[in-house]
């Protein structure tokens, strides 16, 4: 990924921090989740996204 392309995706996620269902919260939850797992989480995605709303 080239510079350019990397700001812009920056910058995206900057401007839809917040909204419900942005491509920001994607991939906190995706990150949460998948380095949970690494660890030997037994948490599925959607038990982890009603865990995260709640704090």
């Amino acid at each position: 990924m080239n510079n350019e392309h990397y700001e812009k995706f920056l910058k995206i996620l900057k401007e839809t921090k917040g909204i419900h269902n942005s491509l920001n919260e994607i991939l906190k939850y995706d990150f949460i989740y998948n380095s949970n797992k690494i660890e030997g989480s037994t948490f599925t995605k959607e038990a982890l996204q009603m865990l995260m709303e709640k704090i």
